[in-house]
């Protein structure tokens, strides 16, 4: 049987705001059209990461020039009735690290006891260009693995303001766990097989909230920050100029009743990844 293939590329610009700050969502759709009366979308969102000086924090003061995407993440695939949660991403780098900013509307929860009853941020990238947007698999066959992914998992164990991660006391923690605020680097084929990295851990983070009153609505702000080179296999290598793959992830403890449980949470992947463009 003959097929014929039409493509249409749509280029999309949404505007969303964030604390009196400008979004944008751009997003490349390709459409394949054949004979049959199957179509395929497949959106591609897009984000640059600039050239910035940003101190990691917990406030998103420094990052109010930097141009975003505002996304909803939605429930993983084959877990409903949970509430999407909407995120402000931003990227930027300098000489010599990158930084990621998520910034999510939530109510605030954090209990010092129990990190399952706070909020729980992750951020993933693609180490090989194959890999698949849930942590290495697709979004319908999450025991595939297609690729190794880096994953940074944050179960927010110490207050805010304080500096979580490796490099928290100044150098890289050996290994990937985080032993003090649990930022923990780890690595991963699948949605179901994270490991620590083999390597180190040289991430920094802080977060805040805009009303830091049990359950008051506002927004978490997390910022991450990690060298740009490592030399590490388990992490992906930024160099300027290269296009980065994104992936985020949100817990809200909200969603289960002892907080939130392993495969209780939203994400950006059930659209894909998102391409990061290292600006020079």
């Amino acid at each position: 049987m003959k097929r014929a293939a039409v493509l249409v590329v749509v280029l999309g610009l949404v505007a969303g705001s964030c604390g009196g700050e400008e979004a944008t969502e751009e997003t490349t759709t390709t459409t394949v059209a054949t004979t049959s009366t199957t179509t395929t979308t497949i959106p591609v969102r897009t984000l640059t990461a600039s050239p910035a000086s940003i101190t990691v924090d917990g406030s998103d003061a420094e990052w109010a020039s930097i141009e975003g995407l505002r996304l909803k993440m939605d429930s993983v695939h084959g877990v409903y009735g949970l509430d999407p949660a909407w995120v402000d991403v931003k990227v930027a780098h300098d000489d010599s690290h990158i930084y990621v900013l998520m910034r999510l509307d939530d109510d605030y929860n954090w209990d010092a006891d129990d990190p399952r009853l706070s909020g729980a941020p992750s951020v993933a990238w693609a180490i090989d260009a194959t890999a698949g947007p849930a942590h290495g698999a697709g979004d319908t066959d999450r025991d595939a693995s297609f690729g190794v992914t880096d994953i940074w998992q944050w179960k927010l164990a110490c207050p805010s303001g304080t500096s979580a991660g490796g490099a928290a006391g100044g150098t890289a923690e050996t290994g990937g766990l985080d032993p003090d605020c649990s930022l923990d680097d780890l690595v991963a084929s699948n949605a179901y097989d994270d490991a620590p990295d083999s390597g180190e851990n040289s991430l920094l983070g802080s977060w805040s909230h805009t009303d830091p009153t049990a359950d008051a609505f506002g927004s978490y702000v997390f910022e991450f920050s990690r060298p740009l080179q490592t030399g590490d296999a388990d992490d992906l290598q930024f160099a300027v100029g290269d296009t980065a793959l994104l992936a985020l992830a949100y817990w809200d403890p909200d969603n289960g009743p002892d907080g939130w449980e392993p495969d209780l949470h939203v994400v950006s992947s059930y659209e894909g990844w998102i391409e990061v463009l290292i600006s020079p």
